[in-house]
């Protein structure tokens, strides 16, 4: 609505020649490059005084530097240059991309030459050195420090790791027994004795977070003697100029040995580091095909082009006649499951009146069978039965029929046809008349807002009108 209101404010000010000549707009923060303070405050005046609804007001640059929805405009000499503009509350900390603010890392995509303009900006402004972050955190340069042995590396004491082979370990994990997550738990939890009262479920909590966090850099695995011996570095959680050096036995069916780390919490073999590489060994592939060895060195890109083949999706198989198929009706109330039985005496005319042509299925279905649910129409009728009731006795009386009693019935089945019933609403007693006892039914008449009682009671073929006036339709089912 903003958007569309300044629209037509900036299509009559440009006609009227009334805008700067650099003039921007997002929404309601306006840009404007003008001589001095004069020209800027009657610009706001006219802004202001183009529609009752604008209220703007208006920021001036200060030492020459003047913030603008996540920019920051410099005046140098004649340029103005620009860079992202951070309040002083800023920690530097990383907003994740879901975030509600908008995005502060510089964009990689782009035409060459822009790009290369892009780094010579942010070279010469000196925005490299105190807000540029790795996008992956920093992992992927700790791996190639690992790799040429920049990082120092922590290894356990000596007496610690005497049963653990110094070398012969290769980077090919195949041969590797499996780990299921069963076995993880029972080394880090089941295997501990009370006796120690030593906690393992915190360990077994951040080791999953960190392997999340691919905090495994390189993994080397060797066997021996029916064990297999893996040896590995990981980060530790908060310094990251050093790695953590963790050994780890597993025998041929995949129980887990024994365990060493670096670590001042490794002594035990039951550490975050050590619960990270059993993590990282259970969602190992185990497969030759998918895993690939260290003499296939070829990049992806060296390699013909294959198509991408999805695995099989295996499910339960079984007849279609055991299958079930249910159609769900969700925010739908349900249908009310009360059948009526009962023959009215509208029914009975329906029966009476039926051509020859119509089905005897369908009558008995619709007869016998009904489905029908109070409406909104029947459930108002029912709530004020009583107040039309109190209506009805009062009309009597100032018509003189007094004594008139007025009781409530159930089924009445007729005496001489006992396959015929009725189920009127009331049982009414005059004893000023000579046949006294009568049947009494109550219509709750629902009307427009623009029709009155006579054109309801005419257009719902209860009443009827004739040269004769208005009289009760008998025939009204």
């Amino acid at each position: 609505m903003a958007n569309t209101l300044m629209c037509s404010i900036e299509e009559k000010l440009e006609r009227e020649k009334k805008l700067p000549y650099f003039y921007r707009r997002y929404v309601d923060d306006t840009l404007a490059v003008v001589q001095d303070i004069l020209t800027a405050s009657t610009f706001l005046a006219t802004l202001n005084e183009a529609h009752p609804a604008l209220n703007f007001t208006m920021e001036v640059a200060i030492n020459g530097k003047l913030p603008f929805i996540g920019m920051e405009l410099m005046k140098m000499g004649s340029q103005v240059r620009t860079c992202f503009y951070r309040k002083t509350t800023d920690k530097g900390l990383l907003f994740h991309y879901q975030s509600h603010v908008d995005n502060r890392g510089a964009k990689t995509t782009g035409e060459l030459a822009k790009l290369r303009r892009r780094v010579k900006d942010y070279i010469k402004s000196g925005l490299y050195k105190k807000y540029l972050r790795d996008p992956d955190g920093g992992l992927n340069l700790l791996r190639r420090k690992a790799q040429v042995g920049a990082l120092s590396e922590t290894q356990p004491n000596d007496d610690d790791i005497k049963a653990f082979p110094k070398d012969g370990y290769s980077v090919d994990l195949v041969k590797t027994p499996n780990i299921s997550f069963g076995t993880l738990w029972k080394f880090m939890t089941e295997s501990v004795s009370s006796k120690k009262q030593i906690t393992t479920a915190k360990p077994l909590v951040k080791g999953c977070n960190f392997f999340m966090s691919k905090h495994v850099l390189f993994m080397f695995h060797v066997s021996k003697e029916g064990k297999h011996f893996i040896k590995s570095q990981v980060l530790p959680s908060m310094k990251k100029s050093s790695v953590y050096s963790c050994y780890i036995c597993v025998s041929s069916f995949g129980y887990v040995l024994r365990a060493k780390c670096a670590c001042p919490a490794g002594i035990d073999g039951r550490c975050n580091h050590v619960t990270t590489r059993l993590f990282s060994l259970e969602s190992f592939p185990k497969t030759k095909d998918s895993v690939p060895k260290e003499t296939d060195a070829a990049s992806c890109t060296a390699k013909p082009c294959s198509w991408s083949v999805p695995p099989k999706r295996k499910g339960p198989v079984q007849p279609i006649s055991a299958m079930k198929f249910n159609k769900h009706n969700y925010f739908k109330r349900k249908r009310l499951r009360q059948p009526i039985y009962r023959i009215t005496a509208s029914k009975a005319y329906r029966l009476a009146v039926m051509k020859s042509t119509t089905s005897p299925t369908k009558a008995l279905k619709e007869r016998l069978y009904s489905q029908d649910k109070p409406t909104k129409y029947m459930t108002e009728g029912l709530a004020t039965e009583q107040e039309i009731l109190e209506l009805y006795q009062h009309k009597q009386a100032e018509c003189g029929h007094e004594g008139l009693q007025v009781s409530e019935c159930g089924f009445v089945i007729s005496l001489t046809d006992g396959s015929l019933g009725a189920g009127p609403d009331r049982m009414v007693r005059d004893p000023s008349v000579e046949d006294p006892q009568g049947l009494l039914e109550m219509k709750y008449i629902q009307t427009e807002k623009y029709d009155s009682l006579e054109d309801a009671l005419l257009q719902k073929r209860i009443c009827i009108k004739d040269s004769e006036g208005i009289h009760i339709n008998k025939c009204h089912q």
